[in-house]
């Protein structure tokens, strides 16, 4: 009789049992579910996805710390796109070409100054690229090999890469081995554009040259005269006529030196801050008048067309200087007995004021450099007329103190016209 009982409730048991290991297997199997379908929402990446699991899931706290690693895992590659976007930006900015190759030559970073220098195309696409599929510059290429076979692990070189209608571009390339934890992982190449230093160091060249050659000419022939009075001190013509040469000689030494140091001030800017709105004529009618003697000599007319009350802001000085000097240069090379024009043209924007002559001209091979210290197109004549050649480079550097140009025009055979350019202003008291 009890029997039955017992064997009942252990049925009941086994039953209940069965009910809620099947309700557990359900849970779980839908909780799984659940969890991969949110994993899978989340390996996609979209947005800021999460994991979100009900409050009774077995999984909730795996959940969570999935969401954390998720969260760490976010800000990492948020971080890391702004460092890369940050180096992206830099690189795109700088003046400077980066190139980097890896073992195999191919382009693993360029920026655009790179490219466009070595005429890569796009920075972009040139990604990934064989850089001797592009390039075929020969000495940037040995460069590269040099480095590549450890041949050397710096080196250094200059490429004059060319600009049509500009003036060829001069690059030094800084080379050198890429290694980490002593395994080469490629090249880097620095290219800086240097072509103005060259240019600057070329003048400065220049310059030192001539100054040396244009300050021993003079002393080379005081030296001479003066041995030759050394020889003879007794004969008084010898002695005034030697004496007459040295004191010229070095008169020309003296204005050498003068226009030098003129130079000088002017480059220094230091008369910027004496620029003043004054009228033109008085200044050109005394220019006319200290180069009165020289175009009598030559039986040369100065003619001045200019409008009464034309004005400009300018060093009233400076700018007789400049004036002087054109005018003077037209009075040396111009032919005799002919005339010398000085015409003023106020313009919207500027007034120009030109210095014409009806010379020899100049050749249109030398108009470019017209305005350099010591260029001359006549060496010759120059020295014989008394010019130190710096007379032009100081009524160039004149205008552009007073933020204005120069330049020339000429014919051979026909004449020549300089041309000065002034900012044109407007006066108060009008």
């Amino acid at each position: 009789m009890h029997a039955l009982p017992v064997g009942l409730f252990v049925l009941v048991l086994l039953f209940l049992v069965n009910q809620y290991r099947r309700h557990l297997q359900k849970t779980i199997k839908e909780s799984q579910e659940e969890l991969l379908q949110e994993v899978k929402t989340l390996r996609a990446d979209v947005g800021d996805r999460k994991l979100s699991l009900s409050l009774n899931s077995p999984f909730k706290p795996v959940s969570e710390l999935v969401n954390h690693l998720s969260a760490v895992r976010e800000r990492q590659s948020r971080q890391l796109t702004e460092h890369h976007h940050h180096q992206q930006v830099l690189l795109n900015n700088m003046s400077e070409g980066i190139l980097v190759l890896d073992n195999d030559q191919r382009i693993t970073g360029i920026n655009p100054t790179a490219a466009r220098w070595l005429d890569l195309g796009n920075a972009v696409r040139a990604q990934g690229e064989v850089f001797y599929t592009l390039c075929r510059n020969p000495s940037l290429l040995q460069l590269i090999e040099e480095l590549t076979s450890s041949q050397v692990s710096f080196k250094e070189i200059y490429l004059r890469l060319e600009r049509p209608e500009m003036e060829d571009r001069v690059v030094r390339v800084k080379g050198s081995l890429l290694v980490d934890h002593d395994q080469t992982m490629g090249v880097l190449l620095l290219l800086q554009d240097v072509t103005t230093l060259q240019r600057l160091e070329t003048l400065r060249q220049d310059f030192v040259a001539n100054v040396s050659h244009e300050l021993r000419t003079p002393l080379t022939a005081i030296k001479g005269y003066a041995e030759l009075i050394s020889d003879e001190p007794e004969d008084a013509e010898t002695v005034a006529t030697f004496t007459e040469k040295i004191l010229k000689q070095s008169t020309r030494m003296v204005n050498i030196i003068d226009d030098l140091l003129s130079l000088t001030r002017i480059e220094s800017s230091e008369a910027k801050t004496s620029l003043q709105i004054t009228e033109l004529r008085p200044i050109l009618e005394q220019v006319i008048q200290l180069c009165e003697e020289q175009a009598q000599a030559r039986q040369i007319n100065i003619s001045l067309f200019c409008d009464e009350h034309i004005r400009a802001e300018l060093h009233p000085a400076l700018f007789e200087q400049a004036l002087y000097n054109l005018t003077n240069n037209a009075i040396k090379y111009t032919h005799p007995s002919t005339e010398i024009q000085l015409k003023v043209f106020p313009r919207p924007h500027e007034i120009r004021i030109e210095v014409i002559d009806h010379g020899p001209g100049i050749p249109p091979a030398d108009l470019p450099r017209i305005f350099e210290r010591f260029y001359r197109v006549d060496k010759a004549r120059s020295r014989a007329v008394g010019g130190t050649g710096l007379g032009l480079s100081i009524v160039k550097h004149i205008a552009i103190l007073h933020q204005g140009k120069v330049g020339v025009d000429s014919i051979p055979g026909k004449g020549t016209t300089f041309w000065l350019c002034l900012p044109a202003v407007t006066d108060p008291t009008e």
